[in-house]
This record gives structure tokens, sequence and C-alpha cells, in this order.
């Protein structure tokens, strides 16, 4: 099967046409070279233009695959599910069969997020020996995605580092360009570099400014938003978390679970910031959000910072309420221990610090019988020893403040 670029490239030199000529009122002259090469992927709207000059009659499975891709790009993923149904059965060359794969893992992914059928696909991608540069790149680009989400960030890091390579060799620019800097960020975030992911954030935003598109700005802007969050910053948090939300509203396909996500760290940010009545609109408009799509997970964490924002106004009755709804049917440890840990809070600032022990070490259980590591647990340790100290629990504060101490300096802490 001929390539689009091939195919671009044998009709202009039957005409006698120059990229310059060809170009003209439909891109640059470069965009055309990185056609011809396969290291771009034209729109639709290019694809027609230029087939249109070059009088290109035949449609070609290449240019069905190019519409699955611009649809994903896009975010629209009803459509590119109905583009993958139409070409399921049929032989494609090698790399046109490696992004059919892709294609379907990403709708995998946005359909049941990072199973592991999802990730099959761009395994199943990798064992094909013929795949043009975009190809390749946005395979390594959902790999390293993919092990981002899974948290295994040193594999992440590998992947990206390869498409870095790829991208500054091969020119390759556009989507995938926005998608490797917007990765980048999130993974030296998580290793806690927030000076470095937010240069990349950054890198992403202009990078969107030139190509006059908002490919991937609400997950761009809630990156920017949390890491001016954490750096105590809260007015500029908001202002890019209310970013993010907007662009997630407005995309084609919106995922109204990452929307009411960023409702809730809005809701945060506000409570932090000390605008506690913004606080709880925000964190109802997530409830509301999550209850219309029945995603019980989020709808306890949302709660549980109601309940935060509660307490800093003094609405005890209101925080005890909606902690015991969450401890009564949340299943998940993390969020069960936010509860009884506000519970305990609640009891220590009115002095009975016998029960207030009883619930931090309620807490504390859950977080130890986790299985994950917890940036909450030293702190829990520090609060239970001094808790212990006052009551005149004199060896189980050294405990705690023993485990404390065991737990941080694997973290050079």
């Amino acid at each position: 099967m001929v390539s689009i670029g091939k195919l671009i490239k044998e009709a202009r030199k039957k005409q006698n046409m120059t990229q310059e000529l060809l170009a003209i009122g439909i891109c640059n002259r470069s965009y055309i070279s990185q056609i011809e090469k396969g290291l771009v992927v034209p729109s639709r709207d290019v694809l027609e233009k230029l087939y249109n000059r070059l009088n290109i009659i035949e449609i070609n499975y290449e240019e069905k695959i190019n519409e699955i891709v611009e649809c994903i790009d896009e975010g629209d993923f009803q459509k590119a599910i109905t583009y993958i149904t139409d070409i399921e059965g049929v032989h494609l060359s090698p790399h046109l069969h490696a992004l059919r794969f892709w294609a379907k893992g990403e709708v995998e992914k946005f359909l049941h997020k990072y199973t592991d059928k999802a990730i099959s696909y761009y395994k199943d991608d990798l064992d094909l020996e013929s795949v043009d540069v975009s190809t390749k790149t946005r395979i390594l680009l959902s790999i390293a995605d993919s092990k981002l989400f899974s948290r295994e960030l040193h594999l992440a890091e590998k992947y990206l580092n390869e498409v870095f390579k790829i991208i500054k060799s091969q020119n390759v620019s556009g989507y995938l360009k926005v998608q490797l800097f917007t990765l980048l960020a999130i993974l030296d975030a998580k290793k806690g570099d927030y000076k470095t992911a937010l240069s990349y954030y950054r890198q992403a935003e202009q990078l969107n400014r030139d190509y006059s598109t908002s490919y991937l700005m609400d997950i761009i802007y809630n990156g920017i938003g949390t890491i001016f969050s954490l750096q105590k910053q809260y007015e500029e948090a908001e202002y890019y978390l209310m970013e993010a939300i907007r662009f997630g509203e407005t995309r084609k396909n919106r995922d109204d679970a990452s929307i009411a996500r960023r409702y809730c760290n809005l809701g945060i940010v506000f409570r932090l910031n000390g605008k506690y009545n913004c606080s709880i609109e925000a964190l109802n408009s997530a409830i509301k959000i999550i209850n219309s799509i029945n995603n019980k997970p989020d709808i306890f964490n949302s709660k549980v910072e109601l309940a935060k924002t509660y307490k800093c106004m003094g609405r005890y009755l209101e925080t005890k309420q909606l902690c015991y709804e969450v401890i009564e049917h949340c299943p998940h440890s993390e969020t069960l221990a936010d509860a009884w840990y506000i519970i305990a809070e609640i009891h220590k600032e009115n002095h009975d610090l016998e029960t207030a022990i009883i619930y931090f070490e309620k807490a504390l259980k859950l977080l130890e019988n986790w299985g994950e590591y917890s940036p909450f647990l030293p702190r829990m340790y520090k609060q239970l020893g001094d808790l212990y100290n006052q009551v005149g629990r004199y060896s189980e504060a050294a405990l705690m403040y023993e485990k404390g101490l065991n737990l941080m300096k694997p973290l050079g802490l």
C-alpha cells in the first residue's frame, strides 16, 4: 500500500511541481517535506487541499487510519470507535496495523482506564518491525503514559528519553511534541522536581500557542495549578485550576471524572487560601458531577475534603456527619484513614486526648496495612507520638518517633 507521503511526492513530481508551489495557501514548504518523509500526519483539511491541487482521487486505508488518529488527538473517541470498526479485519501494511493497534489501546484507555488490555495493544505494536517515526513515537508515548500511571517512573523516564531523542533528531512537531513535554512535566512532578516540571508545562503551553491549538491544555493547566498549590502560591493555583476546568468542559469528549477531580483540587486550594465558601461551592460541584457518573472512589475523597473545609469553619457536626458517612461506605484505606484522622483532630482540639488517640490509632492501622507508602504516615507517627507524650505513655511515644524516623531515612528526609 502506498503511503500518503509517497503518494503526494509522486503526484507532485509527475506535475513538475515544487514543494513551495504545492504549499501555497495550504501550509509551508517544510510541512510538505515532513509529510512526504512520513514524519507528520496531516489533518484531513490539509490532506483534502493537497489532494485537490494534485488531482489525487484515490482514497486509501492510510487516510482512514489518519482520520482515526486525528479523532483521538482531538479527543473525539466516539467517532474514532466508529472508524476503527469500519476497518476491522482489513489487512494493512505493518505501520498502519501498528497505528490501528495503538488506536485500540487509546480507546480502551479512554473507556476503561489503564487496563492490561489497553497496555497489551501497545506491546503488540512494538513487536512489529516496520513502523514509521510518527507511529513509533505515539506508541512509546502511550507506554510511557501507562508507566506513569502505574508509578514505574524509571521505565516512564526511559521511554520518554527515547521519544525526546526521536523528536529532536527527526524534527517531529505538533501534538506529539506537546504530549512529550506534558508527560515529562508529569514525570518530574512525581519525582518532586517542580521547577523542571513547570518548565516542561510552560513549553507545552507555548507550543499550543505557536500551533493555535489547545492539545492537552486541561491537563497542562491542572499540572501548573497543582505545582503552584504545592508552592503555596494559591492565587496562581486558583487561576490555572479554573482554566483547566474551562478547557476540560469545552473538550469534544469531556471527561467528567477528570473535571470533578479538578473541582475537588480547586476546592482544596480555596480552603488553603482561606476562601471557605468558595471551597464548599467547588467541592459540591465535584460531588454533583461524581454522583451523575457514579464514581464512588472519587465521591468519598471529595466528601472528606468537604469535611476538612467544614472543620476549618468550626462546623464540627457537619464534619463528623461526612466523615462517618465515608467510614461506613468507603472501602479505600487511605480515604478511610483521612476520615478517622479528621475526627481525631476534632477530639484533640476539644482536649479529649484519650479519644483522639483511639481515632489516630485507627487511622494509623489503616495506613500501615494499606500496602503502599503514604506521605501521610510520618506526620501520623509524629502526631500520635506527641499525644502519647501528653498522656504519659512515653515508651509508646518513643516507638512512634522511631518509626517516623525510620520511614523518613530512605527518603533522605
